[in-house]
């Protein structure tokens, strides 16, 4: 069954009945144990997307990633340790965000992108990212709650840094001079 003229971003409930019907019509309902189903309709859909994804403040296990919003409610990030990171959010999908890597909702294929932002602020430090690693992140900006997210994947920026290497943990203990 297909139902239109649904307005945008609202929850609606689906419940089936079954039903037996007599030779004269007669109607009988069961209305115990029936199904029933909430689902909602997408919001609007933005129509410009995040801008100026930038990275800086890189640490051995952190990093500071900085965006323009689009016309969106809110903006999404991930962040993926690879050279590309393609993962993108799907219509409709309730993820959760952590600024610690690793800990947030991960999409796609390993390596994992995982989800560091989902918010309406411009900025995130990162924590937990591992030294001398390459990551990629991507941004998108979003319309929408509790699974009527609509999420502008066109042309989204991304952003690639390299953590630094770790600090020494020994001290020198000689010194050679020559002439």
């Amino acid at each position: 069954v297909t139902v239109t003229g649904l307005a945008i971003g609202t929850q609606y409930t689906f419940t089936a009945f079954e039903y037996n019907m007599d030779i004269f019509d007669n109607y009988n309902y069961l209305i115990t144990g029936y199904p029933s189903l909430s689902r909602y309709t997408l919001a609007a859909a933005p129509t410009v997307q995040v801008t100026g994804l930038t990275s800086s403040a890189l640490t051995p296990s952190g990093a500071t990633l900085n965006w323009t919003s689009g016309n969106g409610s809110y903006d999404f990030v991930t962040l993926r340790a690879s050279t590309s990171n393609t993962n993108l959010p799907v219509d409709g999908t309730v993820y959760t965000a952590s600024s610690t890597y690793g800990s947030g909702s991960s999409i796609g294929g390993i390596p994992y992108s995982y989800v560091v932002y989902y918010s309406s602020l411009t900025s995130v430090a990162v924590t937990g990212l591992s030294a001398a690693t390459d990551y990629v992140a991507n941004a998108c900006t979003y319309n929408g709650l509790s699974g009527a997210q609509n999420f502008y994947t066109t042309s989204y920026p991304t952003e690639g840094f390299t953590t630094l290497a770790a600090h020494p943990t020994g001290n020198c203990n000689s010194l050679y001079a020559t002439d």
